[in-house]
């Protein structure tokens, strides 16, 4: 799987978002971004109809009484459940962002995550965030997948797809 780093996660995210990229000639898609339900996204070889919806979700209650939530995605493409891929995102989630009680002194460590999704031509992204509890830090990351083959996908590759070369997207980028 392809990580992205935070600032390309949140650029590749606006740029789905604002549709401020002029889209290549091959995917005559309209953009759709959601945080549930569903989108269909129609391209040049075809459509596709695009849920990502909780898998499961991991939550505990602090000494505090709040609770933290960690959700993981579930990925539906044409009514199937990309089964590898949701695997692989819930396996990654709970390898690098655990959440868990801390057992020596009884309080809650960790981080919660959340995702949103998009989808653009025949390219689906999903973009974690995870938070940690006990600061103020908080990551995101990018994972990008093709539609027909539910491969993951090459930074340079989704970037290629939304008609840029990697210098156009970097100079995009600065005026973020």
């Amino acid at each position: 799987m392809k990580r992205t780093t935070i600032v390309s996660a949140m650029i590749c995210l606006s740029l789905l978002v604002s549709g401020c990229v002029g889209k290549p000639k091959a995917l005559s898609s309209e953009v759709h971004v959601s945080t549930n339900g569903a989108a269909k996204t129609e391209t040049a070889a075809g459509s596709h109809d695009v849920k990502v919806e909780e898998l499961s979700k991991d939550s505990y209650t602090d000494e505090y009484k709040e609770t933290h939530t960690s959700v993981y995605p579930k990925l539906i493409v044409d009514g199937k459940e990309a089964t590898e891929i949701n695997e692989e995102l819930r396996s990654y989630i709970q390898k690098t962002y655990p959440l868990r009680e801390k057992t020596e002194y009884g309080y809650l460590e960790g981080y919660e995550v959340s995702y949103k999704w998009g989808v653009n031509g025949n390219v689906v992204s999903i973009v974690i965030k995870s938070s940690a509890i006990s600061s103020d830090y908080f990551t995101t990351e990018a994972f990008n997948y093709d539609l027909d083959t539910l491969t993951p996908l090459a930074d340079s590759e989704v970037v290629k797809r939304l008609g840029m070369t990697d210098d156009d997207f970097f100079k995009r980028r600065q005026r973020f």
